[in-house]
């Protein structure tokens, strides 16, 4: 039905074009906002990001420089080296704590003394059997370094640790001093709200098992989609990409923590590389995951896609309903003029289109009712070239289409003569001769036109008619010679009917011939008249005038013969016709016969 009216309705095409217009405009415009929305978040994220791995670095190394600006005095001082060198754990323990509770602005800071071969002297903190084994890298770094200092991150009880080295000094190397503050919910909750970014501690031991999450931002309910997001980390360290966290879309950059301070340019190679190598093996990966949040970033311009959506839904609701008006305002006078001009093409000539107005609409309805009224006037033109001439004929008049100068064409002529005329006019008076003319007149011209033929013109009592003109035919004596016979039968229906009214007898005799004539219109510049000429046309005539002399009512010419066969002729022999100096042929038709 949708498809139907589409077809079958202008107004419905001209609303759903515009309809489909707007839609497109609208969507292709929230489509581009959308998308330039998305590159402009993905953009200022990418930048917060960049920042907030160099705020990062910078709250590491501000921490790493308050430990070493204790570390470095302490390992030194007199008091500190007489309680080592007292050998009494408890007093140098809380020595160690003394100092750490002097560095300000890190918490949960430890100390560690170790001696040469890595075995722990004492500890601020309690830790397992193998925790030497995660710091045994920095201190081969340090021994590597000419400042015997070294520092990085290591995971110690299961927790990563931002870890100094240095020499304890009496006054030669006799210790390795260890200081070092947790990266935990703690620095990291810090780290996020200077950056306002969320940040992720993990590590990974190996690299078939999963991510280990020490410390986070994000709730415990995110993590099983941040761990299998982080687990392909490895494909995007120094890129940026995106994960959905609890269908939240983040941006994420990977800032590997155990690499933010590479060994310097002067530092000695080790001495021991199996130790080395050793030492990393164990080594576990450690990196904080730094994101931010994308739908965070685009809700507000969700917001602004939602209003520009019931912008656009707004007005395409109103222009839908302007175009449903204007298009109405455009079909529905077309309808009224589409009614009228059928009812002109039926031939209601009267009919009036009235569209009171002044554009191309009212334009059009006053064209169609001046066209209706030309129509009317040449209807009136035909229905009065219908009373002198054929409708044959005036339609070819109308129509232009007949050649002002002739032509050459074959057709057949028949004339049709009332015998007695002289007698009839002597007996009847003038009104009464012309009403019976009529009568007569009308019943020959009625069956002339059921067989296509075209009266020329009447001649007193005579009637001449032309068969293939102005309307070729190829057929045309054989309709002329059945008219003949048409008009006999007719005059014998017409005495029967009228025998009343006209009560005498009357005869007609009919000629006709075939032949090359000329057919036009002729006369005058002011009048002329279309007919034929020619010798066969007068030939035709002396035919009728011959009929008079045989006892067939119907003479013909050997042509007419020879173009029409399927008649019982009766070949009548050679006549001598007025105008002719050759003896002509002639042949009769009884109609009672035939």
């Amino acid at each position: 039905m949708f498809i139907t009216l589409y077809k079958q309705q202008l107004r419905w095409r001209i609303t759903i074009l515009f309809s489909a217009l707007i839609l497109v405009l609208s969507g292709t415009t929230l489509l581009i906002t959308h998308r330039a929305n998305i590159a402009n978040a993905e953009t200022n994220i990418t930048a917060n990001l960049s920042i907030t791995a160099e705020v990062f670095r910078q709250l590491i190394e501000s921490r790493i420089q308050s430990l070493k600006d204790i570390a470095r005095p302490a390992t030194s001082d007199h008091a500190f080296r007489q309680v080592y060198s007292e050998g009494h754990i408890p007093t140098l323990i809380s020595a160690m704590k003394n100092l750490t509770a002097r560095i300000k602005n890190v918490d949960s800071t430890i100390m560690v003394l170790v001696d040469f071969d890595n075995n722990i002297i004492a500890s601020t903190t309690s830790l397992n059997q193998h925790a030497g084994q995660s710091w045994q890298h920095l201190l081969l770094n340090a021994e590597n370094n000419d400042s015997l200092e070294a520092d990085g991150v290591v995971i110690i009880n299961k927790q990563p640790y931002e870890i100094i080295v240095t020499p304890l000094l009496i006054p030669d190397p006799e210790a390795w001093v260890l200081m070092g503050f947790p990266l935990d919910q703690e620095f990291t909750s810090t780290a996020s709200r200077i950056t306002q970014s969320n940040i992720t501690i993990f590590s990974q031991q190996q690299s078939d098992v999963d991510v280990e999450i020490h410390a986070s931002t994000f709730d415990k309910t995110q993590f099983d989609d941040l761990i299998s997001s982080l687990n392909d980390y490895q494909k995007h360290i120094n890129k940026i990409w995106q994960v959905s966290l609890n269908r939240s879309q983040y941006l994420t950059s990977i800032l590997p923590l155990d690499k933010l301070r590479p060994l310097h340019s002067h530092d000695k190679q080790s001495s021991n590389p199996i130790r080395t190598s050793q030492a990393d093996n164990n080594q576990a990966s450690i990196f904080a995951a730094i994101q931010g949040s994308l739908t965070k970033e685009l809700a507000p311009y969700q917001r602004l896609n939602l209003i520009l959506a019931g912008v656009f839904l707004l007005g395409g609701i109103v222009t839908l309903l302007a175009t449903g008006l204007i298009s109405r305002s455009i079909t529905k006078p077309l309808v009224g003029l589409s009614r009228g001009v059928a009812e002109i093409g039926t031939g209601n000539y009267e009919v009036k289109v009235t569209q009171d107005r002044q554009d191309e609409i009212g334009d059009l309805s006053k064209s169609i009712n001046k066209m209706a009224g030309n129509l009317k006037e040449k209807e009136k033109i035909r229905q009065l070239l219908g009373r002198s001439v054929s409708t044959e004929v005036a339609e070819e008049l109308l129509n232009n289409d007949i050649q002002v100068a002739g032509e050459e064409r074959e057709v057949t002529v028949l004339f049709a003569d009332l015998r007695g005329f002289t007698t009839l006019s002597e007996r009847l008076s003038p009104s009464e001769l012309l009403a019976f003319l009529n009568d007569y007149f009308d019943c020959l011209s009625n069956v002339i036109d059921q067989f296509n033929g075209v009266v020329d013109k009447y001649i007193g009592d005579e009637v001449m008619a032309i068969f293939g003109a102005p309307v070729h035919r190829d057929n045309h004596a054989e309709l002329a010679v059945k008219a003949a016979l048409g008009m006999q039968q007719a005059l014998i229906e017409f005495r029967v009917n009228n025998k009343d009214i006209w009560t005498f007898d009357f005869e007609t005799g009919i000629g006709i011939n075939t032949d090359q004539v000329v057919v036009g219109n002729m006369g005058s510049k002011s009048r002329n008249n279309y007919t034929v000429i020619g010798d066969g046309v007068n030939l035709a005539s002396r035919l009728e005038s011959e009929s008079k002399n045989h006892p067939y009512p119907i003479i013909a010419s050997q042509n007419t013969v020879d173009a029409a066969p399927n008649f019982n002729w009766q070949a009548l022999g050679s006549a001598k016709i007025r105008g002719k100096n050759e003896l002509v042929k002639i042949y009769g038709l009884d109609f009672n016969k035939s």
